[in-house]
């Protein structure tokens, strides 16, 4: 989104404003389900956390982090983090080689992105393949 930003589509202020919102209402949404439900879903003998940035906000609700201190570190992680990341995209947007160069781009973010679960699932399937040969 910063990238668009940078290139003059949108306003940037709009955009970390709704960034934070949506990411404040996501985190506070995985702390309830965590809370609610985490405590189950982590006594099954094959649960993992592969992502700590997805998972923090749940992690938190199952070891019953108290709501007001949760969401204390909430605002300002969330709000550091898309500051950050949106201004970064920003800074990229008005680069002309990122201009011109859009699409290659944006999949280049999403390759990079992806890259560490494609890691962890290569890395189950090698155990896997280990624990069939045993």
């Amino acid at each position: 989104m910063g990238v668009v930003c940078g290139a003059g589509q949108l306003d940037i202020v709009l955009v970390i404003v709704l960034l934070i919102s949506a990411a404040l209402l996501g985190d506070t949404s995985g702390y309830l389900l965590g809370r609610s439900s985490g405590p189950h879903i982590f006594n099954r003998p094959d649960s993992r956390i592969p992502i700590i940035r997805t998972f923090a906000a749940f992690i938190a609700g199952v070891g019953r982090m108290n709501l007001a201190r949760f969401l204390s570190f909430d605002v300002f992680g969330v709000t550091g983090w898309v500051v950050l990341m949106t201004m970064l995209g920003y800074k990229l947007g008005g680069v002309s080689f990122v201009r011109h160069n859009f699409d290659k781009v944006i999949l280049a973010i999403i390759a990079i992105s992806l890259l560490p679960a494609g890691l962890e699932v290569l890395k189950a399937r090698r155990r896997g393949v280990a624990a069939a040969r045993q």
